[in-house]
């Protein structure tokens, strides 16, 4: 299962086998807060760790699994 998360001005969404929408800060971390249309609970809250070289981030959600998303696009100013 592909799984995607798209990160920007405050806002987030992932799509997986459910679309959820939502928001994130980025101090100490990233921290996700997320609705899923279907109700789905396991990738609605989570932290996430950029890699050194920013490209990486791996977030652990809360009480699910934990991915490891890589950078496709430029960081928007």
């Amino acid at each position: 299962m592909k799984v995607q998360l798209v990160l920007g001005k405050g806002k987030a969404a992932l799509t997986s086998d459910h679309l959820c929408g939502g928001s994130y800060t980025d101090r100490d971390g990233v921290h996700l807060t997320m609705t899923c249309m279907d109700g789905d609970k396991e990738r609605t809250s989570g932290h996430g760790v950029m890699a050194a070289d920013g490209k990486t981030l791996t977030v652990q959600w809360t009480d699910g699994p934990t991915d490891t998303f890589t950078r496709t696009g430029l960081p928007s100013s």
